[in-house]
């Protein structure tokens, strides 16, 4: 055990615990005193390096165990650590002497329990009395009872003292206290704490009521173990406990310190049901939504809470039931909604039900629903004040309404519905404002994910940079309806959106956005774009720059026509490479991709393989020490060749030769290894894959990898027994170079039944070349301990 870092075994947690329970536990069933004692020693010194405590001279027996080994032979969570399994175990072994071997075993495992300092040991001890509650126990269990000293002091028992009392109890009855003993115990209890030191906990909620039921609580808690002794007045005032039928019954389980959660999920009720709700006139709706404010929990099932959420939701049902079929209701609650409702969340309702009843394509009220999202954005409610501190809260309430009316424009723009085109004003209104308004987070710099998400990722968790995202897809609404329109509409809000003289400026997560729709937005209007490249890609500000590529990367295919527009950004890419600053992309590293792309280019003839105009050497150059670069782009050529005919590949056929040949030329081993696709790749002759193979098997160290690393031989072994049905003589030849190729330690990571196959295809062909390859391959692999092909071909 590592008293530095802490103390932990040699192996993981899982294989510790089955070290533990098929190995230890089989030993403590044969001699339980001799494990048991051995673990005492282990514990001991898992709690001295647990707690650390010798370091600081302390003599205290506290160890904070209940805290980490609530229960003594069951795990807090479905698997359990190391430590736990290791306290189990001794507590088993323990329980098995007590089980199995004689008084006098128990009472020398007794003495070795007592001699350790730690409480932990003393829980034990608690534990095994409560199981075995006997002549031999009764005076131990007693001492633990009198001698406890906080009977008074308003504190519930730890669990496994009050697991002995009330099991001694029960089974020992009054031989275990006497009259005067158990008066004694018993008045300590009733005697009550301090009502000064109660009300400095509780501070503002205290009051002499609560105090009271709670010291009547704690009473029942205290006198619950002794239940089956207690005697005249104490057993009538637990009696009074007994027969409340609004007391829950107490349970063991409320006597841990650290507990597990109850199962099941809050549900939230409304303090009134849908059908009151309903019987109220809208006026009285609106005031009683605006108004309540007694949010609190159902006494009788703490996991029902009344609350606003609750509240809500029995709106959501009236509004969508009754108000939004009535004209003259709905109007109200449209017009007069976005100025009287006080708490946002009934706004979500309302956009909530208005955009399902888009999404069914019942649109008899959407100018309606238009109309009220409009005077919501036009609203004072949302602050536009960057600069106010004071704002950021009343905002924050107000941002999910705003999202919502996010939501319910992309259903009316999506292909599932069929909103007229005669609407194209009102929407494009909403976006307007949702695109140029204040955005608090945003303008603020505030990311609402981790910093390991990346700028797109971001821009879809915030209001305006979502509402740019949906602005591109507005105008292909339109281009539905009419497939030669330029978009005003979203050209003038891009145009707003970045001008120079706008109240906001870009943020890194907009850029990101206008990046991932160039293509789009060149369809769209192709004029615009050209006059503002120079401002989605601003590369005199990198980090926006990079945001805007990136996305730009991720999201459009190479093109042709775009490369005329975008090149001079790939040439600047490429020379900045090594100021990318990593994003968290979530959907990869974006110099991987910028590589994908210029390979593409490449492969259209677009440049040259190598020379002052191709950009693919750039590529290769500016990532010289990279070689990781060098072998996913390798791997990504491979792949991207699965489902490539011969037929398509044959006009880049030979550009895709000359780039093995450089690359094979160049012997980088972490490159060469990803060839595991390029051997499956159909579109490619046979005899050209296996001799390129066989030709990377020639390169150094191509196949030595470091401890930890991917085995590159079985994912070769894997590739070469796919092909194996076609081109068995071409696999086994390749086979037999590959397991000569291989450090001899390595051999054991071989894929057994892959190898069994590909060896007794080779002894079945009948070929004498092959017959002695696959012989020699075998024997390789049998002393490399492959045991399982000792009787291949018998």
């Amino acid at each position: 055990m590592n008293s530095i870092s802490g103390p932990n075994p040699r192996f993981d947690d899982w294989n510790f615990g089955e070290l533990l329970n098929k190995g230890i536990r089989p030993l403590a069933d044969r001699e339980p005193y001799t494990v048991a004692i051995m673990l005492i020693d282990e514990a001991d010194n898992l709690v001295r390096l647990r707690t650390k405590r010798e370091q600081h001279g302390s003599d205290s027996p506290r160890d904070y165990s209940e805290t980490w080994w609530p229960k003594l032979e069951e795990p807090r969570r479905k698997h359990a650590d190391s430590e736990e399994s290791l306290i189990h175990t001794l507590t088993y072994a323990c329980r098995q002497v007590y089980e199995r071997e004689s008084t006098e075993s128990i009472q020398s495992l007794d003495r070795v329990l007592r001699s350790k300092r730690w409480n932990v040991f003393n829980r034990i001890r608690q534990y095994l009395y409560s199981l075995f509650p006997n002549d031999q126990t009764l005076p131990w269990i007693r001492e633990f009872i009198l001698e406890y000293e906080d009977y008074a002091k308003g504190w519930r028992y730890p669990y496994e003292f009050q697991l002995m009392i009330r099991r001694s109890c029960e089974q020992l009855g009054d031989s275990l206290l006497s009259k005067s003993e158990k008066s004694s115990i018993f008045e300590s209890i009733l005697s009550q704490p301090s009502k000064e030191d109660h009300r400095s906990w509780m501070g503002d909620q205290y009051s002499d009521e609560a105090y009271e039921e709670w010291v009547r609580e704690l009473h029942r808690q205290l006198l619950r173990p002794f239940a089956n002794v207690l005697f005249g007045e104490f057993a009538e005032y637990y009696e009074e406990f007994e027969n409340d039928e609004i007391l829950q019954p107490i349970s063991d389980e409320l006597y841990l310190t650290v507990s597990r959660p109850k199962s099941g999920w809050v549900s939230y009720q409304s303090p009134k049901s849908p059908d009151d709700l309903s019987k109220l006139t809208d006026s009285e709706l609106l005031e009683f939504i605006n108004v309540w404010d007694d949010e609190h929990y159902d006494k009788n099932n703490w996991l029902s809470q009344i609350s606003i959420k609750g509240l809500s939701e029995a709106f959501q049902s009236v509004f969508a039931l009754q108000i939004n079929q009535n004209t003259e209701r709905l109007k109200f609650w449209t017009e007069n909604g976005p100025i009287l409702i006080k708490r946002p969340v009934f706004i979500q309702c309302m956009l909530q039900t208005m955009r399902a009843q888009i999404e069914s394509n019942n649109l008899v009220y959407l100018g309606e629903y238009l109309g009220f999202c409009e005077s919501l954005l036009q609203g004072s409610r949302y602050k536009f004040d960057k600069d106010s501190e004071e704002n950021g809260v009343e905002n924050r309430k107000w941002e999910a309404s705003r999202r919502e009316v996010i939501d319910l424009i992309e259903v009316c723009t999506n292909d599932n519905t069929n909103v007229p085109i005669t609407y194209r004003k009102q929407l494009a209104g909403l976006l307007e404002m949702l695109c140029t308004q204040f955005d608090m987070e945003l303008d603020n710099g505030t990311r609402v994910l981790l910093d390991r998400t990346d700028p797109f990722t971001e821009a879809l968790n915030h209001t305006r940079s979502r509402a740019l995202d949906l602005l591109i897809d507005f105008g292909y609404w339109i281009r539905k309806y009419d497939d030669t329109t330029e978009s005003p509409e979203v050209v003038h809000i891009l145009q707003q959106r970045i001008q120079q003289d706008s109240p906001y400026s870009l943020t890194i997560p907009e850029y990101a956005v206008l990046g991932k729709n160039i293509s789009r937005v060149y369809n769209l209007n192709e004029a615009w774009l050209n006059d503002n490249l120079s401002t989605i890609f601003p590369q005199s500000f990198f980090a926006a720059w990079q945001a805007s590529f990136e996305s730009f990367l991720h999201f459009n295919t190479p093109n042709r026509v775009l490369l005329e527009l975008v090149g001079n950004e790939y040439v600047f890419a490429i020379e900045n490479l090594d100021d990318f600053k990593y994003t968290g992309q979530f959907m990869g590293d974006a110099t991987e991709v910028l590589g994908e792309h210029l390979f593409t280019y490449y492969m259209w003839g677009i440049y040259p393989l190598s020379g002052e105009s191709s950009l693919l050497e750039k590529f290769y150059n500016k990532t010289y020490n990279k070689p990781k670069r060098w072998a996913r782009l390798f791997d990504y050529v491979g792949r991207s060749l699965h489902d490539v005919s011969s037929q398509q590949l044959k006009p880049l056929k030979e550009r895709l030769l000359q780039f093995f040949e450089w690359r094979l030329s160049e012997k980088v081993p972490e490159e060469l290894r990803e060839f595991a696709f390029w051997l499956e790749a159909e579109c490619l002759e046979i005899r050209w894959r296996t001799n390129a193979y066989l030709r990377i098997l020639d390169v150094p160290k191509v196949l030595i990898m470091e401890p930890g690393k991917p085995r590159y031989a079985s994912i070769h072994t894997m590739s070469l027994s796919e092909i194996l049905p076609k081109h068995p003589k071409e696999v086994i030849t390749c086979f037999a170079k590959l397991i000569k190729s291989i450090p001899s330690q390595d051999l054991i990571n071989i894929p057994p039944d892959e190898a069994k196959t590909i060896l007794e295809t080779g002894l079945s062909l009948q070929d004498d070349r092959i017959t002695q390859h696959t012989e020699d391959t075998r024997e390789i692999l049998l002393r490399a301990g492959h045991f399982d092909l000792s009787k291949l071909g018998e």
